[in-house]
């Protein structure tokens, strides 16, 4: 299949004057190494399946084109971790994986696939940099780095929030299913990752018992919090 090179491609073509594009563009000729979550997302989006390679492309160019923000082009970054978790499923060897189209007036999940022969779901979220520490970059302050030394029950009450809208999603098809986190933490050296992994997985384990979770840290990283998960 295509992979993300081609899928901007793609985009750019209807969307040639584009601040990100742009921006892209000009990047890339001056530091061509300088966007390395392009080589995760270009191995994700080669493996999808033709039917599920259409529906991201479809998704994609709905939603590029979405207001200019402080968050840039989150939205479609965000929907391109469709990929990842597709590709996390292709590793624990299931089978019939697909991105799914929404269902007109109905919750829908991401990704339907098969485990032991019967149908299940996965609905994927990204959960990235609070606004506190955009507005903390934009100012250019110093500030006192203890904040980061364990996760604000800000940050776990979103990420409650988070799971219990993927669990609606998952629910509207089946009764159990994937919940599968992508994680981006104001922390982005993850000096404190360890205290951050103990916080995550005892909330994990007291809200939700019964749930599969995947919390995968960052787009880049390699570290995964899994609970309930074989």
């Amino acid at each position: 299949m295509p992979g993300f090179n081609e899928l901007i491609a793609e985009i750019e073509k209807k969307h040639p004057d584009d601040w990100w594009i742009k921006s892209r563009r000009e990047t890339e000729s001056l530091f061509p190494d300088s966007f390395p979550q392009v080589h995760i997302y270009e191995n994700a989006l080669r493996i999808l399946d033709s039917d599920s390679w259409l529906v991201l492309s479809e998704k994609s160019h709905l939603e590029f084109p979405g207001p200019r923000g402080d968050r840039g082009k989150y939205q479609f970054f965000n929907l391109l971790n469709e990929a990842l978790a597709y590709e996390y499923l292709i590793a624990q060897e299931l089978h019939n994986i697909r991105l799914m189209r929404t269902v007109p007036k109905k919750k829908t999940p991401d990704i339907s696939y098969e485990a032991n022969g019967v149908a299940r779901y996965c609905e994927v979220k990204t959960i990235n940099v609070s606004q506190d520490e955009l507005d903390k970059t934009s100012a250019k302050e110093s500030f006192d780095g203890s904040i980061y030394y364990k996760l604000t029950p800000q940050f776990l009450n979103k990420l409650d929030s988070t799971i219990q809208i993927a669990v609606e999603q998952i629910q509207s098809f089946s009764p159990s299913g994937l919940v599968y986190v992508i994680v981006n933490f104001d922390d982005f050296s993850l000096d404190h990752y360890d205290t951050y992994q103990r916080q995550i997985s005892e909330f994990l384990a007291r809200s939700f018992p019964a749930l599969e979770i995947i919390v995968r840290v960052g787009v880049l990283g390699t570290h995964y919090i899994r609970h309930g998960v074989c």
